[in-house]
């Protein structure tokens, strides 16, 4: 599934914030991410767009976030589109939900907590192979020829897999590579192994002095996962799951 989203809010940090964890979360599944701190910007892209989702600030320069909601039903483009409102941890949602507007969540927020009301809100959870979970804690060993990498684990899906770690010089990224996950000691499942994968996007996270690529991201697409590691990856997913649901 491919998705492409609005973000509305007349902070530029919190509107980077957001689509810094939408990306995250949702990776690849995006194919436009709009950003603007202009409510009648806003509008316009909302009447001429056809959007899977906005997210909106409560108070915009010249519109409210309501305001925005209000012009968004009565398009004919975007009259069923998800609608998120972020709000101040002063109000309550039940003071939204008289207005028409179901999803709602309260800065701050954790990008585990935006996630959560975005699968809320739209359903997400459809596209089981291209759901992406966030672990806490969650590490991974990356083998390219002879060189092992320790990396961070931003998402895992059961298709493919988005890690941050330090850039080495020596090794070719385009490379096939092998996979090892290493799980919280909470989680009591097999960390997966056996798994080879092949990147599909590298990002440039920063620059060292001499001017070279110090951290990076790159997406992985799994090619191949042996027997346990799908097992392993299952049971996750039914855990990961089930402590969503009790948000």
């Amino acid at each position: 599934m491919a998705f492409s989203i609005l973000v509305i809010h007349d902070f530029k940090v919190t509107a980077n914030i957001i689509r810094n964890y939408v990306l995250a979360e949702l990776g690849e599944q995006v194919t436009k991410l709009l950003t603007t701190n202009s409510s009648q910007e806003a509008i316009d892209i909302i009447s001429q767009q056809k959007l899977d989702l906005v997210i909106s600030g409560r108070e915009l320069l010249g519109h409210t976030g309501i305001d925005i909601f209000n012009h968004l039903k009565r398009t004919e483009l975007n009259s069923h589109t998800p609608f998120i409102l972020v709000v101040s941890n002063d109000h309550t949602p039940n003071t939204y939900t008289l207005q028409g507007i179901q999803h709602t969540i309260q800065t701050p927020f954790t990008q585990t907590e935006l996630r959560v009301v975005i699968d809320h809100a739209c359903d997400f959870r459809k596209s089981r192979k291209n759901e992406r979970y966030s672990i806490l804690g969650a590490k991974a060993t990356i083998q390219i020829g002879q060189i092992i990498i320790p990396a961070t684990i931003i998402n895992l899906s059961s298709s493919g897999i988005l890690c941050k770690f330090s850039y080495i010089q020596s090794v070719n990224i385009m490379d096939i590579a092998k996979l090892t996950i290493h799980l919280p000691a909470d989680f009591y499942i097999p960390d997966p192994q056996g798994i080879s994968m092949t990147p599909v996007r590298i990002q440039i996270e920063s620059w060292n002095q001499q001017f070279r690529p110090d951290e990076i991201k790159v997406a992985w697409k799994f090619t191949y996962v042996s027997e346990e590691a799908k097992d392993s990856l299952d049971r996750i997913f039914k855990k990961l799951v089930v402590d969503i649901s009790k948000f």
